[in-house]
C-alpha cells in the first residue's frame, strides 16, 4: 500500500508540475508586465520546481535514487520551498505598494534592499540546512535513506517559517487595502499549505505541495 501511494503522490506531482509549467512559460511569454511582473514569474518558477523535485522525492522506491542524489533532493526541495516563500513576500510587497500608489509605475526604493535580503538569508538559511545533512545537525538518515528529525529541528523549522509568518504580518497590518476575495486568496494561500503540510507528516500524502498549486492557480486566475 505505501508504494502505491508514493505512485499515487508523485503522479499528482507530475500533473502538477505540468500545468505549472504552462502558466510560467505563458507569464514569461506575456508582453505587457508591470512592477508585479517579477516577483510573480519568479515566485511561479519556484513552485514549478518545487513540484518537480518533490515529485522525483516520491519516486524514491521506483528510481532507487543514491543517498547522495537523494540528499540533493532534499536541499533542492528545502531551498525552493523557503525561496517561495520569499518571493511571495515580494509579490505581496510590491502588490500593496501598487494598491498604496495607483498612479506610480516603478518599484518601491525600498527593492533592492529586500533583495538582498531574501538572497543573503536564504543563502544563510539553505548552507545551514545542505551543511546539516552531513553533520547531523537536524536530520539523520538511515541506512534505506529515509531521514528523521533531531532535537534541534524546531530551529531549522523557524528559519523556514520566517517568510510564511512575514507575510501573515504584512497583510494583517495592510488588511484595508485588499478587496474581499483578493484577502482570502493571499491568506489560503500561506494557510492553507500549512495546514495540510501537517496532515501529510501524519498521513504521507502530498497535499501540501498539490494545494500550494491549487491555490497559486486561484491567484494567477485572480490576476
Amino acid at each position: 500500500m505505501p508504494f502505491q501511494i508514493d505512485l499515487f503522490n508523485a503522479a499528482m506531482l507530475g500533473t502538477n508540475f505540468l500545468y505549472l509549467l504552462i502558466m510560467l512559460v505563458s507569464s514569461l511569454l506575456k508582453k505587457n508586465k508591470t512592477m508585479m511582473s517579477a516577483p510573480f514569474i519568479l515566485f511561479c518558477a519556484m513552485i514549478t520546481g518545487l513540484q518537480l523535485v518533490s515529485c522525483l522525492e516520491w519516486l524514491q522506491k521506483v528510481l532507487s535514487y543514491s543517498l547522495s542524489v537523494y540528499k540533493g533532493l532534499f536541499v533542492a526541495d528545502f531551498s525552493l520551498s523557503y525561496f517561495a516563500g520569499a518571493m511571495f513576500y515580494w509579490y505581496v510587497h510590491t502588490y500593496i505598494y501598487a494598491l498604496k500608489n495607483p498612479q506610480k509605475d516603478q518599484r518601491p526604493a525600498s527593492d533592492r534592499r529586500l533583495i538582498r535580503i531574501i538572497l543573503l538569508s536564504g543563502l544563510l538559511t539553505c548552507g545551514l540546512f545542505a551543511l546539516s545533512l552531513e553533520t547531523g545537525w537536524f536530520y539523520t538518515f538511515d541506512a534505506n535513506g529515509y531521514e528523521a528529525y533531531t532535537d534541534a529541528y524546531p530551529f531549522l523549522f523557524l528559519l523556514a517559517s520566517l517568510w510564511p509568518v512575514l507575510n501573515l504580518i504584512r497583510i494583517f497590518r495592510n488588511r484595508k487595502v485588499f478587496s474581499p476575495l483578493s484577502l482570502i486568496l493571499f491568506l489560503s494561500y500561506i494557510l492553507v499549505p500549512l495546514l495540510l503540510f501537517v496532515v501529510d507528516a501524519t498521513y504521507m500524502l502530498a497535499l501540501g505541495p498539490i494545494s500550494t498549486s491549487l491555490v497559486f492557480l486561484l491567484i494567477y486566475t485572480r490576476i
